[in-house]
C-alpha cells in the first residue's frame, strides 16, 4: 500500500486524475490542456509523497554516513552497554509484574 492509499484511499493514478480534473474545471474546462494538468498534478502528488515519506521515515534512516561514522567512533564509555540495558529492562519487567500482582 502506498502513501496515497493510506492518506486518500486512492491509488496514485486516481489521485493524479482527480487533481488534474479539478484543475481543468477550475480553469473553465479549456480544450487541449490535459497534458499540462496531468503533469502539474504529477508534480503535486510527487511533492506530497516526498513530504509524507519524510515524516514517515524513522530518524535513524535520515542519518548521513558521516553521522553514522562519528557515532561508531564514539568511545566505549559513551556507547550504551547491552548489559545495562538488559538489567534496566529486567528491573522494569519485575516492577510491572509486582504492580500487576498487587
Amino acid at each position: 500500500m502506498n502513501v496515497y492509499q493510506n492518506t486518500t484511499g486512492m491509488d496514485r493514478d486516481s489521485h493524479i486524475r482527480a487533481i488534474a480534473y479539478s484543475m481543468w474545471e477550475e480553469e473553465g474546462r479549456p480544450e487541449g490542456r490535459a497534458e499540462t494538468h496531468w503533469l502539474t498534478a504529477c508534480q503535486l502528488v510527487d511533492a506530497a509523497d516526498g513530504a509524507a515519506q519524510a515524516t514517515l521515515e524513522p530518524e535513524w534512516l535520515k542519518r548521513t554516513e558521516a553521522e553514522t561514522a562519528v557515532e561508531a567512533e564514539a568511545s566505549p564509555a559513551e556507547q550504551p552497554q547491552p548489559e545495562a540495558a538488559t538489567m534496566q529492562l529486567t528491573e522494569a519487567l519485575r516492577r510491572l509484574r509486582k504492580s500487576q500482582a498487587a
